[in-house]
C-alpha cells in the first residue's frame, strides 16, 4: 500500500492506494496557515498509516523538484517555499517519498490510467484553490513542470484583473486563457 498525498490550498486530502490502484481510508484536514502545523499534521497523517505502507507519494502545488522531493515554492501556500519535503519525510519515516507537482500528477495518472490514454499528448487543467496545467506526450510528462513556467505575462495593468502570483510575475484570466489555448493548440 502507498499512502497518497494530496496537498491544496485549502485541504489536505489523503488515503491508501493499493496496487490495483483502489483507494481506501481515505480523509482530510484543513491545510494549516504555518509551516509548524503542516509538518504537525502530515506527521501525524503519516504516521497513523505507517506501519500499513510502503512509500508515500505527495502532489503538491508549485514548483516541485520531484527528484530530490524538493518544493521550491508550494504555489498559492506561501510557507511551502524552499522545504526538503520528501528528504524531511523519508529520513523520518524510514520509507520512499515521491513529491511531484499536483498537476503533474493529474496528467500522468490521465495519461496512464484514464482519459487521456492512448493520444499522443494531451493536458490537464486543475482548478482548485489555484490552477495548475499538466501535459503528457506519449504518456510521459513534459517538462517544465507548471503551468506558471510555460506562461510569461508582462504587467498586469497591462492585461487587467490578476488571479495568479507567480515568480514570473502576474497572470491576468486573460492571459492565462489565451496563452492556454496556445500551449495546447
Amino acid at each position: 500500500m502507498i499512502l497518497a498525498i494530496d496537498i491544496g490550498g485549502t485541504f489536505i486530502k489523503f488515503g491508501l492506494v493499493d496496487d490495483d490502484f483502489r483507494i481506501s481510508s481515505q480523509s482530510k484536514e484543513s491545510t494549516p496557515t504555518t509551516i509548524d502545523d503542516f509538518w504537525r499534521i502530515l506527521e501525524s497523517i503519516v504516521s497513523s498509516f505507517k506501519n500499513d505502507i510502503s512509500g508515500i507519494a505527495i502532489a503538491c502545488p508549485g514548483k516541485i523538484n520531484s527528484k530530490h522531493g524538493f518544493v521550491f515554492k508550494g504555489g498559492l501556500i506561501p510557507y511551502l517555499t524552499s522545504i526538503p519535503l520528501g528528504t524531511r519525510l523519508s529520513k523520518i519515516f524510514q520509507l520512499p517519498v515521491k513529491v511531484i507537482n499536483d498537476a503533474d500528477a493529474a496528467a500522468l495518472a490521465e495519461a496512464r490510467y484514464g482519459s487521456l490514454q492512448d493520444l499522443d499528448c494531451g493536458a490537464a487543467l486543475v482548478l482548485g484553490t489555484g490552477v495548475g496545467l499538466g501535459l503528457v506526450s506519449q504518456g510521459a510528462l513534459l517538462t517544465p513542470l507548471s503551468v506558471t513556467q510555460y506562461l510569461r505575462a508582462p504587467s498586469p495593468q497591462s492585461l487587467g484583473q490578476t488571479v495568479l502570483p507567480s515568480s514570473w510575475g502576474y497572470l491576468s484570466k486573460l492571459y492565462l486563457v489565451l496563452s492556454l489555448i496556445k500551449v495546447l493548440r
